[in-house]
């Protein structure tokens, strides 16, 4: 156990496991905002005077093998996306050797002038 400047031991602080409090810091941290959004949907049911479960047949007819992969195929080309960006870029030094190049990248990255930073190049 450490002491401190003072020679006191450092007091323990209460419930300091973490456990219990991260838990719930998780819990608000999902739960919440579904919890919203469901209160502005029941809103925005009640105001319109819409019977929500005439909805049941659109969500039925939605193909769950059909969305899995447009949720598949737009996560790889996120993906690709990030990986190359980052390729592109390579190793960010702060060096004279490289300040430059960096500041080329910045401005293509930035403002998308890809010709102009290689016409400059």
């Amino acid at each position: 156990m450490s002491v401190s400047a003072t020679g006191a031991a450092p007091a323990a602080r209460p419930g300091s496991s973490g456990r219990p409090a991260a838990a719930r810091r998780l819990l608000v941290r999902w739960l919440l905002p579904f919890l919203v959004s469901g209160a502005i949907l029941v809103y925005l049911f009640a105001a319109q005077g819409v019977d929500p479960w005439a909805l049941v047949p659109l969500v039925q007819a939605i193909s769950l093998p059909g969305l899995a992969a447009y949720v598949a195929v737009s996560a790889a080309g996120l993906v690709l996306r990030a990986l190359a960006c980052a390729r592109r870029a390579g190793p960010i030094r702060d060096d004279d050797s490289n300040r430059e190049r960096n500041q080329r990248e910045k401005r293509v990255c930035d403002h998308g002038w890809r010709d102009k930073a290689r016409r400059q190049a």
